[in-house]
């Protein structure tokens, strides 16, 4: 059965804008006919930059682990 909805695309995730209904861990297959951009999104590191903030690469690092290892996950009990 095909499907067309619209979502929005937000932290590395699909978010549908209307209501969906299919089966709890349904794996579907996006199609994006026109890419919604051309440009590249900053990095962490340059956008600090431009505010004239200077982090190390072990830093930045260190903060990704921090923020991302206390994100919770549906897939840990």
């Amino acid at each position: 059965m095909s499907m067309i909805f619209t979502a929005r695309y937000e932290n590395g995730a699909f978010f549908p804008l209307e209501k969906v209904v299919l089966p709890e861990h349904s794996t579907v297959k996006l199609v994006i006919p026109d890419m919604p951009f051309t440009k590249p999104r900053p990095s962490a590191k340059g956008i600090l930059a431009d505010k004239g903030i200077h982090v190390s690469e072990e830093d930045l690092a260190k903060a990704r682990l921090e923020c991302w290892g206390n994100f919770p996950r549906e897939d840990i009990a």
